[in-house]
């Protein structure tokens, strides 16, 4: 056994606080005699992967061979890719068991932080709670109750309950199988990926990305995306604004997604956004950002754009983001309900007629 543990996480969530976590419970599981045998007790890639390494090849292969995953569920957690691709990857495995070994656990979810999302399915079907985990966990998550006042000692209990149950698995009979070799990170099945009518897939044009700031009175970009989901019970995905743009962008268009762009508002329109905006895409909303630096045309950017193109001057971001969001989807569901009323065919597959999966789309979930 090369790696008993490893630990999925959001690099947002990266802390002092997760650093001891994993810490405590390496220490814990040390003690396990089973799991002590592993060359890595809990692989985190801030120390798992040392200088010189392939990354992507190490991430890779730990994922396809390591006998555990622990989920370390926030906000932030649910937005990440990555960890959704982690997560894929260890659901295929599973699928790989025998009939015998299907009672076993190998995936752990629990809360780092406590959140109000509605869990992806994959998620949602497992237990996130246990009955030797002290009651703050419900409340605090592991974060808040390294952060809480008089708190250690449930932290100790938590950590120690955890490494239990991750060593009864371990120390039993049953056995995950490896993974299917890939070449790329990319390759693996992103469990997050459940695109549910009317979710929201953004594409951000602006120095830094989801991590641009526009002005000192407003979030990042990406912090914005986060209250806007919890607010409205939407998930709200990233597009690349790479090469597959206009793929990923047409692809949810075919998925009845709210395709928002972020732009940074220069004086006049963007070459970029010019051409985002000759793709044609029905679905295309448009959050332009004033961060103060010029000027800005509006009359120039509405006429060079179609569909609808709200702005955001400093410190309104998030509330704009919001309520764009919001009148989108309110609109894109009358105008499919609408069709299927015009036409009768369109009663078989009209969002409202499908069944709803658990998780992140579900409408009567948020």
């Amino acid at each position: 056994m090369s790696v008993a543990v490893f630990a999925s996480y959001a690099h947002h969530n990266q802390e002092g606080e997760l650093e001891k976590f994993l810490s405590a419970l390496r220490h814990e599981l040390q003690m396990k005699p089973k799991v002590a045998r592993a060359k890595t007790i809990v692989f985190y890639d801030q120390d798992g992967i040392r200088l010189g390494d392939d990354w992507e090849r190490v991430l890779c292969n730990t994922v396809n061979a390591a006998e555990t995953l622990l989920c370390l569920m926030s906000d932030w957690y649910f937005d990440r890719e990555a960890c959704g691709r982690e997560l894929g990857a260890f659901a295929a495995r599973t699928k790989k068991l025998p009939p015998e070994s299907l009672c076993a656990q190998f995936i752990f979810p629990v809360w780092w932080m406590r959140s109000t999302v509605p869990l992806p399915s994959l998620l949602s079907a497992l237990q996130y709670s246990d009955a030797t985990f002290p009651a703050s966990y419900w409340t605090r998550g592991i974060r808040g109750m390294l952060r809480g006042r008089n708190a250690q000692g449930d932290f100790e209990d938590m950590v120690t309950a955890l490494a239990d149950r991750i060593a009864e698995t371990i120390e039993s009979q049953h056995t995950l199988p490896i993974g299917a070799p890939v070449q790329r990170f990319q390759d693996f099945f992103n469990a997050f990926e459940e695109p549910q009518p009317y979710d929201v897939r953004m594409a951000v044009i602006a120095d830094g990305g989801n991590a641009w700031r526009p002005t000192a009175e407003d979030p990042t970009v990406a912090e914005a995306a986060a209250r806007t989901r919890q607010r409205l019970g939407v998930f709200v995905r990233t597009i690349e604004t790479g090469v597959h743009l206009e793929r990923d962008c047409r692809q949810a268009q075919a998925e009845k997604q709210v395709i928002l762009i972020v732009v940074e508002a220069d004086a006049s329109p963007t070459a970029k956004a010019i051409r985002i905006n000759s793709f044609g895409l029905s679905n295309l909303v448009w959050l332009v950002v004033d961060a103060g630096l010029a000027a800005i045309d509006k009359v120039a950017w509405a006429a060079a754009l179609d569909g609808t193109v709200f702005f955001a001057g400093p410190g309104g971001l998030t509330a704009q983001m919001e309520v764009l969001v919001d009148q989108t989807r309110q609109s894109l569901e009358g105008r499919e309900q609408a069709r299927s009323v015009a036409d009768p065919r369109f009663a078989e597959v009209a969002p409202s007629a499908l069944p709803m999966l658990t998780g992140p789309g579900r409408r009567d979930g948020r």
